[in-house]
């Protein structure tokens, strides 16, 4: 089987300054892969790079064999590639429905439609809702309906926004740093939340700094170290490579669960 996402000799500069450097990896079908690397190593950039955020300089992406190069974000959204961002971006003073309902919004209706909506809903705004609904309750926020997104807690935060990437049902989803800043319980509600969507065929790309989570919920981790892949392998397998541990790793304990 053909992976579903292909990355062949990326490359980006700035100033000069490769930020990716002949970069190459894939993401097959099903799997959950981890971006790994020191800060400055070129995750992001890859990320903003996929998503049509940046243009590229040279190399390849391509999405189940088709090339996503040269095409906008918006497109290349509608090709099945939802993200997340370092940086939470919530509507902090609308609530957690009214965020999940801009996620959802289609091409016919616009920011200003969906923020200003007058009741009565329209037939296909109730389903949308519906369909919002069975996402928040899918991540365990379906309480929170009414709430405004600024009263949830940030991994709850964590979670609405994984949601809203959800809610297009993508192909692949891209995760920058979504377990970043959270306590040990949200933590492992967000590591249950991935293996459960990779249960259920999804595929996901993710950018993690906590070493124990994404080497106990990765079945491959690509590190980067100056834009340029540096190793490529099963959790355990990358563990113990000299390039990563010199690049990166150091003396950092993982646990890894067998």
């Amino acid at each position: 089987m053909k992976p579903l996402l292909e990355i062949e000799h990326l490359n980006k500069s700035f100033g000069g300054i490769k930020a990716v450097n002949s970069c190459s990896f894939i993401v097959p079908h099903g799997k959950i892969v981890g971006l790994i690397g020191p800060n400055g190593a070129g995750k992001t950039t890859v990320f903003n790079l996929v998503t049509g955020f940046l243009s590229s300089d040279s190399g390849k992406i391509k999405l189940d064999g088709v090339s996503l190069v040269g095409m906008s974000p918006d497109r290349i959204a509608r090709m099945g590639i939802s993200r997340t961002f370092q940086m939470i971006r919530l509507f902090p003073h609308m609530t957690v429905i009214d965020n999940m309902m801009l996620a959802i919004k289609n091409e016919r209706e616009g920011l200003f439609d969906a923020v200003f909506r007058i009741p009565p809903l329209s037939t296909e705004e109730k389903h949308n809702e519906e369909r919002c609904m069975e996402m928040l309750e899918y991540v365990g926020l379906e309480t929170k309906k009414h709430e405004k997104a600024k009263n949830l807690s940030y991994g709850q935060q964590k979670l609405l926004e994984i949601a809203r990437a959800l809610i297009a049902d993508p192909e692949i989803l891209l995760l920058d740093e979504p377990a970043a800043g959270v306590n040990l319980t949200m933590l492992k509600k967000i590591g249950d939340l991935l293996k459960k969507l990779r249960s259920q065929g999804k595929t996901i790309l993710i950018i993690e700094h906590n070493m124990e989570f994404i080497m106990n919920l990765c079945d491959t981790v690509v590190v980067l170290d100056y834009g340029q892949e540096i190793a490529v392998g099963a959790p355990h397998q990358v563990r113990k490579n000299k390039k990563v541990l010199d690049a990166y790793l150091g003396n950092i304990d993982v646990k890894i669960v067998t």
